[in-house]
C-alpha cells in the first residue's frame, strides 16, 4: 500500500520533471510489473519512487548529435537484467566507500544507523532525515566489500563463517577472525602426570639443561583445581601487526619483519587496551583454550615441542590451518600473551571458575616460545606448555576474547576461507 504522502511526492516528482520537456515518457509501470521487478531485483520501491513510476516511465533515447548517451534511466520495462542490476549496485558502491572512509561518523552532525526496512534494506538517519540502503541481492555471494558494508550500516558486527573447514567468527570491522571456545569444566593447572612428563623429557636427555629450576618453580602454576568456564569467542591466533594498525593507525613494531607477524606491545598497550572493543582473556579462559580438551603437556601430547611449532607469522593460511588445536586456534604458547589476572604466584584459593584475579601489579602472561626465537639451547620448549605462566614485565602480545554474538547481532555466511 502507497502512503498518501508517497503518492504525492512521486506525482509531483513526475509533474516536474515532465515540465522540463528534457525527457520522454511511457506509460506507467502497472502492478504486475512492480511485483515482476521487486520479485527479479530482491528490492521494494520506496513509497514515492513507486508513485512516480506509476505515474510516468521515463525512457532512455539516443542521444542528439554531438552529446553523450549517458543512459540516465534504468530500463525498467524490456532492459537487460545485468544492465539495470549494475545501476542498482551503484547506491551499495556508494556505501561501501562510505564505510571504508568514516564518512557517516564524519558528518556534523553524524548519520547513524535507525534499524531494517522490511524489504531488507537498511535505514540510516540524521537529526530527523532518514537514507534507504539497498540490501545486496544475495548476501553470501556479494563481494566481500558490499556484504560487510551492508552489514555494518545494520548495525551487525559479526559474521558467522567457514575458515580452515571449521566455524569462525569474523569481526567485521576489523577482520579479525575469532573462534567459539566451548564452556564446560577443565583441570587447570600444572598436575602431577604433567610434571612426570617433563622429567621423562629430562631423563631422556632431551632436556637442554638441568630443570631444577622448573620443579622449584612449579608452585607457580599449582594446586591443580576444577575450573567451570562459560563459552566465550577468542582470537584464532594473536594479533598481527596490521590488525593492530586497525585501532593504532600509527602502531610500529620493531620486533615484527612484516605486517603479518604477532604485534608485540610496550607502551603502547594501555592505549590498545582503551581502544579495543573487546576484553582480555582471564588465565583461565586462556588454558582451557590452550588445553582445547587435553590435559597433556600440550595439546598434541606429552613429547618435547619442537621450535618449529612456534607460529609467529600468520601469512600462511595452510601453515596456520596446520597448528590449529581443536578448539581452532594457533600459535597458543608461541607468544606471551597478556591475561586480564594480576599475577600471584600459586593459584592458592583462586576462583573456581573462569573469573580473573584482579588487585594491584602486574598481570599474567601466558606463553613466549616464539619470544626467545631462535632459541638457544634454554629449553625454552618449556614456555610452549599449557600450563606454564609468567610475570609480565617487558613486552607481550593480545589475543583478544570477546561474548557469543546473539542471533540480533550477527549475520551467517557461507564462504570457506
Amino acid at each position: 500500500m502507497i502512503s498518501n504522502e508517497g503518492t504525492h511526492l512521486g506525482a509531483e516528482a513526475a509533474r516536474r520533471l515532465a515540465e522540463t520537456g528534457l525527457y520522454e515518457f511511457e506509460p506507467g509501470l502497472t502492478e504486475a510489473e512492480f511485483t515482476r521487478i521487486e520479485r527479479e531485483y530482491g528490492f521494494e520501491f520506496a513509497d514515492d519512487h513507486r508513485a512516480f513510476l506509476a505515474a510516468c516511465l521515463p525512457v532512455n533515447v539516443p542521444p542528439a548529435e554531438g552529446q553523450t548517451w549517458s543512459r540516465p534511466w534504468p530500463e525498467w520495462r524490456g532492459g537487460d537484467l545485468d544492465s539495470v542490476r549494475r545501476q542498482l549496485d551503484w547506491s551499495v558502491e556508494g556505501v561501501v566507500l562510505d564505510v571504508e572512509h568514516s564518512f557517516w561518523a564524519r558528518l556534523s552532525p553524524p548519520w547513524f544507523p535507525v534499524g531494517p526496512r522490511s524489504s531488507g534494506a537498511v535505514v540510516v538517519q540524521s537529526c530527523g532525515v532518514q537514507e534507504v540502503i539497498p540490501r545486496p541481492r544475495s548476501l553470501p555471494d556479494s563481494p566481500s566489500s558490499v556484504r560487510d558494508a551492508w552489514l555494518l550500516a545494520s548495525g551487525t558486527m559479526w559474521a558467522q563463517e567457514i575458515v580452515a573447514d571449521r566455524p569462525a567468527w569474523r569481526h567485521i570491522p576489523s577482520g579479525v577472525v575469532f573462534r567459539a571456545v566451548p564452556g564446560g569444566t577443565f583441570r587447570m593447572g600444572l598436575s602431577d602426570a604433567e610434571l612426570d612428563a617433563v622429567r621423562a623429557i629430562e631423563r631422556a636427555d632431551a632436556a637442554d639443561d638441568n630443570l631444577e629450576a622448573f620443579f622449584a618453580g612449579a608452585v607457580r602454576a599449582r594446586p591443580v583445581r576444577e575450573v567451570w568456564v562459560e563459552p566465550f569467542l577468542i582470537a584464532r591466533h594473536p594479533l598481527t601487526v596490521a590488525q593492530a594498525r586497525h585501532w593504532l593507525p600509527e602502531y610500529e613494531d620493531s620486533f615484527a619483519d612484516s605486517d603479518s607477524n604477532t604485534a608485540r606491545f610496550e607502551d603502547g598497550l594501555d592505549d590498545l587496551l582503551e581502544a579495543l572493543p573487546f576484553r582480555l582473556p582471564s588465565e583461565a579462559e586462556w588454558e582451557h583454550a590452550a588445553r582445547a580438551g587435553t590435559t597433556t603437556l600440550t595439546f598434541r601430547g606429552d613429547d618435547r615441542p619442537d621450535e618449529d611449532q612456534v607460529l609467529d607469522d600468520f601469512a600462511d593460511e595452510e601453515r596456520i590451518a596446520a597448528a590449529e588445536n581443536a578448539f581452532g586456534l594457533a600459535a597458543m604458547g608461541s607468544a606471551n600473551e597478556i591475561c586480564a589476572d594480576v599475577w600471584i604466584p600459586h593459584f592458592t584459593a583462586a576462583p573456581v571458575d573462569a573469573r580473573p584475579r584482579t588487585g594491584d601489579g602486574p598481570r599474567v602472561v601466558r606463553g613466549g616460545g616464539g619470544d626467545l626465537s631462535p632459541w638457544q639451547g634454554c629449553d625454552e620448549w618449556l614456555l610452549l606448555l599449557s600450563a606454564t605462566r609468567s610475570e609480565f614485565e617487558m613486552f607481550t602480545a593480545v589475543r583478544p576474547v570477546a561474548p557469543v554474538p546473539t542471533s540480533q547481532e550477527h549475520a551467517e555466511h557461507g564462504g570457506n576461507r
